[in-house]
């Protein structure tokens, strides 16, 4: 093949990409940038300030901490693949280059910073993957008397050694850190096996038996870690590692033994062709890739002519496989190479304003509309009728007037399984159930939960399902608190159910919610705060919430425990309930197969002094504020935009920050956390970190993985199966997510959708719970006015700084060391936004009141004095102007001039110490007798206003 051919191949690849790292302890893994075309193999510099790619011939760095990009001038070396290594010092890169004059790949060494490339091989092909540690030899799989071996040649050129000659491919050669070993992949034993060798090419050993193909092993920087990528036995040959397949990273220790599946991805050949290893031996990178709609619709690449490439040649040139169905996209930011623009911040895996309108011009959202509400309303009376039988597709064909099919169109009705109706080539969901293992003896008409989001409702055509200006939409939120007896035993079912009528009784005479509901633990319940606009309706609201609870405790004698995490020694007895039981089953299931999390859960109950014999839930003691908000006219894509935005950005982070208090669990007091929330959620795989939730219309393979997750059983509510996760190799629900949740399954009679807050601890005082709330509204609005402007585009967001500021989405890494810094010090934490600017929560807060009342002003419900109310009230809570804040719990709670100020988890900290407590160790009297005080503390206030 001449080299004119292979750079038309090489530019045809119809393939988007995705530069990811990924945390190998915690599994969680991060968007650095999205390229709208092929980028390969990153490279990690030894200051952990780069990662080199190649793409397009030519090589590039982009700098974690700007997330710039910059090319490496590499002057006639204008075709390089994916074969690239940075010298022990950092000061050079060795590069394979395929040269102009036969197209064969040759080793260069180029500065790192730029400049003339030094032929080291005069043979061909040869493909560079190892440096010694010592600098002074490259190590590299070529071909010679057509046979793949393993050699090694001097930096400086000269002859080079063949360390292999064992017959098939042998590939991938790198050095350990120690310069010892030789680790490299073979096909000797019939599939691609991962194997080591001396230095010197002696005692070659196998290191992992896998049934399956692996390729490229990367050792860590410190030794102990080998991270290779595999392929399905059946679905490549054995010497052939092709692009575009699906495939898994796997993670072994340097001495062999038990291999698993650290991420499952879209990739193959470019994810991780050279060592992507972090210098501190936590994180690797990768890249994985989309396909574009050309390919989908052609089946292959359009061909520039000549033979298809060989397998050593398509380390650059990839052919793509069809994927039937699958949604456009526009990338977030097209790349600098070949005149696009890089777009430096974040990529976020949003659908493109593209795939929003060329649905809705496949699909009327009105004809969703009515075609949803005619299937719920067969099904409801189908479900009325009391009848045990499957559902009669072709009935229900003839009532909604379009196909109706089920993902698993011969699945038994006991299973899970996606209801679908089909128009114009597009299909949509109607519904959804779980396995029978979760319907608590439902039938399979009651067991169907409504999909209400709409995937043709977008920024088009928003304004005709309402009102053309933003709507103020009234929002709702749940506080969840324990309950306990004053010497600090739980109360029996009979005592929280009399807790329970107090209440509701009480609530009514004052006018606020009567609701509250039971939780998982047998000793908390869930208060719900009614749909409201406003601060200051919101705060009379929360405050009667506070009296009912205080009245009901009179009544009863049960004492309330309103802190982020269930305060006091106990066994934390679950319901009886049949969904808290399967709930129970699931987690416990899914959290022993990851022996990461069974550690967590240990060193948890270690810490805590929790019963060893425990279970997850009964550890998993959080206790939050839940909030609520109406999605517009059920739009899936606004209800995207929202959760990327309102749950994921620097506002999230300030509105919990600001509520966070409580350091206790179990009777012990934290010795450095003044907020235990988010750490007891990271003791479950449950509770990891989602990028996005799934999009089953708008994101190509959502729906397959919607329904894969409703089959397996891992997920026990149709809901929660939108939060799907597989970072560590099992695909699983994040129904503990810490940033929330979509909700399309609410199955009133206005079938509404909600964007929930999950992230947000419960705070013994109403006024700051009502800004918390009342600023989720404030944001809301502008994100909706956002959208009806601009739909999913993000590029206007970015130049607007303070918006980005505000509510631009921060990536993974620095969302959760946020948290973990307002776990630590509350509202006092320096906050970073998304553009990496730090200010102090209420500059944060005073910043974003001016911005409000700029850009609010549309919105009729809205009144510059609402925004005011807020934000001072805000500015009065963290800096007073009178300079004092509380010191005590019962200031906090009562006095005039200081309620809610002060940092409240280190007020309950000295409340510790001062019953006799020591932070680090259990108290349990302690901790009660502090819990007696906060109650005690509201009865003063509620009981006396």
């Amino acid at each position: 093949m001449d080299i004119e051919t292979l750079r038309k191949w090489v530019a045809e690849r119809d393939t988007w990409s995705t530069l990811e790292t990924m945390d190998i302890f915690t599994g969680a893994r991060t968007i650095r940038h999205e390229f709208d075309f092929v980028i390969e193999a990153p490279n990690w510099t030894r200051d952990g300030r780069y990662l080199v790619y190649n793409a397009r011939g030519r090589l590039f760095t982009y700098e974690l901490e700007t997330r710039t990009i910059h090319e490496i001038d590499t002057s006639f070396a204008a075709d390089c693949n994916n074969d690239h290594v940075l010298s022990p010092d950092n000061r050079q890169l060795a590069i394979s280059h395929f040269t102009n004059e036969d197209a064969i790949s040759r080793i260069y060494i180029v500065p790192f910073e730029g400049g003339e490339p030094v032929q080291v091989t005069d043979k061909g092909p040869s493909y560079l993957h190892g440096w010694s540690p010592d600098g002074r030899t490259l190590a590299y799989c070529a071909a010679r008397n057509r046979q793949y071996d393993i050699y090694t040649i001097p930096v400086e050129g000269g002859a080079e050694t063949q360390l292999t000659s064992t017959p098939g491919l042998d590939d991938g050669p790198e050095y350990s850190p120690d310069g010892k070993h030789i680790w490299f992949c073979s096909t000797r034993t019939g599939l691609m096996q991962i194997w080591r060798m001396n230095a010197d090419g002696s005692a070659q050993t196998r290191m992992v038996d896998e049934d399956a193909n692996c390729w490229f092993p990367h050792i860590s920087p410190d030794g102990k870690w080998v991270v290779y990528l595999i392929y399905d036995k059946g679905d490549v040959d054995a010497a052939d590692h092709p692009a575009n397949k699906n495939v898994e990273l796997r993670l072994v220790s340097a001495e062999g033994g038990q291999s698993k599946t650290i991420a499952k991805l879209f990739g193959g050949q470019g994810t991780i062709n050279v060592n992507s290893w972090s210098p501190d031996s936590r994180a690797i990178a990768f890249v994985s890739y989309r396909l574009k709609p050309e390919s989908v619709k052609n089946g292959d690449l359009r061909r520039a002519g000549g033979h298809p490439p060989t397998a050593r040649q398509r380390r650059t040139v990839h052919t793509c496989i069809p994927s039937r169905g699958a949604p456009k996209w526009t990338p977030a930011a097209p790349g600098l190479h070949a005149g696009h623009r890089i777009q430096a911040d974040m990529e976020l895996p949003l659908p493109s304003n593209e795939t929003l309108v060329e649905y809705s011009e496949s699909i009327p959202w009105q004809m969703i509309e009515d075609r949803k509400r005619a299937f719920n309303d067969a099904v409801k009376a189908l479900a009325d009728s009391g009848s045990d039988a499957p559902l009669d597709l072709a009935a229900l064909s003839t009532h909604v007037g379009l196909p109706i099919t089920t993902y698993y169109p011969d699945a038994p009705a006991e299973q899970g399984n996606v209801f679908l109706a089909e128009h114009n080539g597009h299909t949509f969901v109607l519904g959804s159930t779980v396995s029978a293992r979760y319907r608590s003896g439902k039938t399979p008409a009651k067991a169907v939960v409504p999909y209400n989001f709409n995937p043709s409702v977008n920024h088009t055509n928003l304004a005709i399902t309402d009102a053309p200006t933003t709507q103020m939409r009234a929002l709702g939120a749940e506080l969840e608190l324990g309950l306990l007896h004053p010497d600090g035993h739980g109360p029996a079912e009979s005592e929280m159910q009399t807790f329970i009528r107090a209440y509701s009784q009480h609530a009514r005479r004052i006018g606020v919610t009567p609701q509250i509901d039971r939780e998982a633990c047998q000793y908390q319940v869930e208060c719900h705060v009614a749909p409201g606009v406003g601060y200051q309706l919101t705060r009379a609201s929360l405050d009667g919430i506070m009296a009912s609870l205080i009245a009901a405790s009179e009544v009863t004698g049960l004492t309330t425990a309103i802190l982020s995490a269930y305060p006091i020694e106990s066994d934390f007895k679950l319901s009886d309930d049949p969904k808290v039981m399967t709930a129970r089953d699931l987690m416990v299931w899914v959290n022993a197969a990851v022996p990461e999390y069974v550690d967590k859960l240990t060193r948890a109950k270690e810490k805590y002094g929790i019963d060893p014999n425990a279970n997850v839930i009964e550890v998993f003691r959080i206790q939050g504020c839940h909030i609520h908000l109406d999605v517009a006219a059920r739009s899936e894509a606004l209800g995207l935009l929202q959760f990327l935005t309102l749950l994921r950005s620097a506002t999230a982070i300030a509105n919990s920050s600001i509520l966070k208090g409580g350091p206790f669990v179990n009777g012990t007091c934290d010795a450095e956390l003044l907020c235990v929330r988010e750490s007891i959620r990271a003791t479950t795989i449950t509770g990891r970190t989602l990028d996005m939730p799934l999009s089953p219309h708008l994101r190509p393979g959502d729906l397959d993985k919607y329904a894969d997750l409703l089959k397996s059983e891992r997920v026990n509510s149709v809901v929660r199966a939108l939060l799907y996760e597989d970072g560590l190799g099992i695909p699983n629900s994040a129904m503990h997510n810490p940033m929330g949740r979509l909700r399309p399954d609410l199955g009133s009679t206005k079938r509404i959708c909600t964007l929930e807050s999950t992230g947000m601890p419960v705070n013994i005082s109403a006024s700051r719970q009502a800004a918390v709330l009342t600023d989720f509204e404030f944001s809301h609005a502008l994100m909706e006015n956002y959208f009806r402007q601009h739909g999913l585009d993000l590029d206007p967001m970015r130049e607007d700084k303070t918006l980005w500021a505000i509510l631009g989405p921060l990536d993974i890494d620095t969302f959760h060391a946020q948290h973990a810094q307002s776990d630590r010090y509350g509202h006092e934490l320096t906050l970073k936004t998304a553009t990496g600017d730090e200010m102090s929560v209420p500059e944060f807060y005073e910043m974003k009141r001016v911005y409000l009342h700029k850009h609010l002003v549309d919105v009729a419900q809205i009144r510059p004095r609402d925004i005011d109310d807020v934000y001072s009230s805000l500015q009065r809570m963290l800096v007073p102007p009178s300079g004092q804040q509380a010191q005590t719990i019962e200031q906090y709670v009562c006095d005039t001039k200081l309620r809610s100020t002060g940092n409240w988890g280190r007020i309950l900290r000295n409340a510790f110490i001062e019953e006799g407590g020591t932070p680090g160790t259990s108290n349990p009297d302690a901790v009660l007798r502090v819990v007696t005080r906060m109650h005690a503390a509201l009865r003063t206030r509620y009981l006396q206003d």
